[in-house]
């Protein structure tokens, strides 16, 4: 009797276990897309914060300052991490419409 051909056999690669190291473009297109979001979370923080040490150490105002410019760097960060979520899926933030 044959086999039904709707059913697909394994691969080769499939049966030994063995996995492609090749990377694939979507891999890239994350990767990018992480190191884009990293610079927009770590750039504010470290030159906000390093700012306000500098004022604080000026000023002797210990660490008034310094955590002035971290709460000012989080919310630019969420700022620019919400942009650049909003400019690569601009239709998830257009709520439910139906």
């Amino acid at each position: 009797m044959k086999r039904s051909t709707s059913v697909e056999e394994p691969s080769h690669k499939a049966k030994t276990g063995q996995i492609s190291l090749k990377p694939s473009r979507e891999g890239w297109l994350i990767a990018v897309q992480l190191m884009d979001t990293t610079w927009r979370v770590a750039l504010p923080i470290l030159l906000l914060c390093y700012i306000g040490i500098q004022i604080d150490k000026h000023n002797a105002t210990t660490p008034t300052f310094t955590l002035i410019g971290l709460f000012l760097s989080l919310i630019l960060s969420t700022v620019l991490v919400y942009r650049q979520i909003k400019g690569l899926y601009p239709d998830f933030f257009k709520g439910d419409q139906s």
